[in-house]
């Protein structure tokens, strides 16, 4: 076996898989919610969607998993629920209540 350092070859290695995604802007919206506020929420007009489209059900599904990807990168809980008019709608996750 040979000893290398990293730092020489490290244009030469390829990575495998994507990046993670991330989206400044949908981070800035996450971190302004406020956890005192329930009813604090925001609608992301990028995701934005038309229910008619046939592939709807992947669009929703595609920017849903964005969402989750960046909140599980801040480590914060929050749901993504969709309007009839296909709107995103991003909030705070309710903390469950702990059954005993």
């Amino acid at each position: 076996m040979k000893k290398i350092n990293l730092n020489d070859i490290k244009a030469n290695l390829v990575t495998r898989g994507r990046h993670p995604y991330t989206n400044p802007e949908l981070e800035d919206a996450i971190l302004a919610l406020d956890p005192l506020n329930e009813t604090d929420g925001f609608v992301w007009e990028e995701a934005q969607g038309n229910p008619m489209d046939e592939d709807y059900s992947s669009h929703k599904a595609k920017y849903r998993n964005r969402v989750i990807t960046i909140s599980e990168q801040l480590e914060i809980a929050v749901t993504a629920q969709w309007t009839n008019d296909g709107e995103l709608v991003v909030a705070l996750a309710k903390k469950a209540n702990k059954r005993k």
